[in-house]
This record gives structure tokens, C-alpha cells and sequence, in this order.
């Protein structure tokens, strides 16, 4: 039941999100393989041109043991162009920013330490049109931290400058309307 409400609330974020003037040709793309980790990952995509799209992402995690609790969100914007000249169709190379904040608290000892990440990323990947409104997404994402906050008890640091590149390859459901 609590994986369904996940779905339900993240599907009405990102369509909350993203005004409807733009809704022209849609996508709205859930990650499975993420609920395997505890965490939903989902993303809006909408067409803005023939060949190009905006889409914001959005992903929650809940991790909590006998010991320690963990939450982060992250989303992102960005903007992508499609190489075959149709958007939401074939492949696609894009770019944008992403923000994600992660909480974690240790029950033994009641500390909690957060973390604020500010970075870059790109993406390429394949659309896939399965069927008339379904959509199979198959993506290579890297992402570059920017700015990173971190304060655990009374210690507090921060960073400015070019972060690790991070790399995912994703897959992903998506319904179109």
C-alpha cells in the first residue's frame, strides 16, 4: 500500500509542478528498478519545440533500520534535444541541474547529520514507443556536484568547486498523454 501512495504522490508533484500550457505532447516516466533500493524515482517530460523537451525529476528514499533512520529527496530540471528531429521519440542527449538533500539521524545516539548537493548533469538515452501511450526509457546519466553542505551535530562544512562524476544507467516506464 505505501509503495502505491508513493507512486500517487509523486505522480501529482511533478504534474503540480509543471504548468499545463506546456502539455502539448507529455510523458510521465516511473524508474522500477529504484523501488528495489527504497526509492521512487519518477519524471515529467514535455514537448517545448519538434525536436526538443523540458523535464523535471523528482526521487525519494526511506531507509530506516534499528539503529539508523535516512530520508533524501533530490530533483532536477533539464532540457533535452532528440537527434531523429520528434520529441519523446528515439535518442535524445540533455543537460540541466540538480539539487538533493539527504537527512540521516542515529537512533543510539539521537545525531543527525544533513547533507545539500548542488550540481550539474547530462544524459543519453532511447525512447522507445511500445505502444501508443506506453514508453520505454533506457538513459546513461553522469552528474557533477557543484556545491555541497554537510553539518553533522556542531560541525558544519561546505564546498565550492567541481565535485567526482557520478554515472547511472537507468530505466524507466513511461505513459504518455
Amino acid at each position: 500500500m505505501h509503495s502505491r501512495l508513493k507512486v500517487a504522490l509523486v505522480l501529482a508533484i511533478l504534474l503540480a509542478v509543471v504548468p499545463a500550457v506546456h502539455a502539448a505532447d507529455r510523458v510521465v516516466t516511473i524508474y522500477p528498478p529504484g523501488l528495489l533500493q527504497n526509492a521512487l524515482a519518477g519524471e515529467y517530460e514535455w514537448a517545448t519545440g519538434y525536436d526538443s523537451t523540458y523535464a523535471v525529476t523528482v526521487s525519494a528514499t526511506r531507509v530506516a533500520s534499528a539503529e539508523v533512520e535516512a530520508t533524501s529527496i533530490a530533483g532536477g530540471f533539464s532540457l533535452r534535444k532528440y537527434l531523429n528531429s520528434q520529441a519523446l521519440d528515439g535518442f535524445y542527449l540533455g543537460g540541466g541541474v540538480n539539487v538533493a538533500s539527504a537527512n540521516s539521524v542515529d537512533k543510539t545516539t539521537s545525531e543527525s547529520s544533513n547533507v545539500f548537493l548542488l550540481g550539474i548533469g547530462g544524459r543519453a538515452g532511447y525512447k522507445l514507443h511500445v505502444a501508443d501511450a506506453f514508453i520505454v526509457d533506457l538513459g546513461i546519466n553522469a552528474t557533477m556536484p557543484l556545491f555541497a553542505s554537510a553539518s553533522s551535530g556542531d560541525d558544519t562544512s561546505s564546498a565550492i568547486g567541481v565535485g567526482s562524476v557520478d554515472t547511472a544507467v537507468t530505466l524507466g516506464f513511461g505513459f504518455t498523454f
